[in-house]
């Protein structure tokens, strides 16, 4: 995996890094979480702008979600992909050596990722700047 400036990177496992990125300050990891029917590369796409823009590496896993309004297979999602989320994350950081990273992670979560987005914040607090969430619905707190 190849994540440094200049090499623009679009992996089926949702990893893009601008092309123009500016390391004249550290850069912003976005971890963007799709929602139920959606795929990392589907919000991936929607976010590339952005990342251009702004200069963010964004990081958008393809998640296999269980059923949303069952408590039960939600508390399971929760306890094995945040894991593989947090350690998918951990492997970026290693990748992008040459590039000052910053400290706290953006996470932004749409739908059913809003769910996982707010589930991270909380499981991993000392970790996120900021959480950015859109339709959530069905809600429950994890144990």
């Amino acid at each position: 995996m190849d994540a440094s400036p200049g090499h623009p990177v679009l992996m089926p496992d949702g990893l893009y890094v601008p092309v123009n990125l500016q390391a004249a300050h550290p850069v912003e990891i976005l971890l963007a979480l799709h929602g139920y029917a959606g795929s990392g590369s589907g919000i991936l796409k929607r976010l590339q702008s952005c990342a251009d823009q702004y200069g963010w590496i964004v990081v958008a896993p393809t998640i296999v979600y269980r059923d949303y309004f069952d408590p039960v297979q939600l508390r399971i999602d929760a306890q094995q992909n945040l894991p593989i989320v947090h350690a998918l994350i951990d492997q970026v950081r290693g990748a992008t050596s040459g590039l000052e990273l910053a400290p706290k992670l953006l996470v932004y979560g749409f739908s059913r990722g809003a769910q996982m987005a707010d589930r991270l914040s909380m499981v991993y607090p000392e970790e996120i700047a900021a959480v950015a969430v859109l339709s959530a619905g069905s809600y429950t707190l994890p144990d």
